[in-house]
């Protein structure tokens, strides 16, 4: 089956492709010693202290690569295979000249060595594919707090009270695009959403030790 690069990744693809020896190396050694990630770009944000590389060009590079690792493993390709469609297809696209034959060979040799990275990319892909596919992926949360005073009738209105309240910022994939979602809380929602959460974490352990799998790709946590 010929690969074609999308439009939308041929920018992301010449970054990948343009990269010096020296940054590709260092990006490779870091993900070589890297844990799996529920996504792609936090598995980018956790190298990061290990490469000298703007986090935005990162996540460009590694999501070319794990675009060519997930074509690998539904095609069931040899690395060298990806490879070779992989200068076909920039060669055909123009992003590569028939008569290159050294960065054709560059190319070549960088994408064997990212594709053969079955744990750090390879299940990092795979989770950020398998969790995509749902219809609204959560990608970050954060809760705003508010207080509004209470006024009496008047001329001259006095706040009288105030009430606190917070609002949810869900942000989703959905759909192929970022959403957000507002869902406004009083203390004793938030007191709630914290039992359910708890008691969600409970039954995951619980899980994890009935079927005793290996570990599950986590969330790390953040702070806002």
């Amino acid at each position: 089956m010929p690969l074609r690069i999308p439009a939308s990744q041929i920018e992301a693809f010449k970054t990948f492709m343009g990269l010096p020896d020296v940054k590709a190396d260092s990006v490779l050694r870091a993900l070589e010693s890297a844990e799996p990630t529920i996504f792609l770009n936090r598995l980018a944000e956790t190298i990061l202290p290990s490469v000298d590389i703007d986090i935005n060009q990162l996540q460009r590079i590694i999501s070319v690569a794990g675009s060519l690792y997930l074509i690998r493993d539904r095609e069931g390709w040899t690395a060298t295979q990806v490879a070779e469609a992989t200068v076909k297809a920039a060669t055909k696209q123009g992003l590569l000249t028939p008569d290159d034959s050294g960065g054709a060979s560059k190319l070549k040799d960088r994408v064997v060595r990212f594709v053969s990275l079955e744990r750090s990319l390879g299940v990092s892909s795979k989770a950020t594919q398998l969790l995509v596919r749902h219809k609204n992926a959560l990608t970050s949360a954060r809760i705003l707090t508010d207080i509004r005073p209470i006024f009496t009738v008047g001329e001259n209105p006095v706040p009288q009270a105030a009430i606190c309240f917070h609002t949810l910022e869900l942000t989703t994939y959905t759909d192929g695009r970022s959403l957000s979602h507002y869902i406004t809380l009083d203390s004793s929602d938030l007191r709630n959403l914290k039992n359910v959460v708890e008691r969600a974490i409970q039954k995951e352990a619980s899980v994890k030790e009935t079927i005793k799998v290996p570990p599950l790709i986590e969330i790390q946590d953040t702070q806002e």
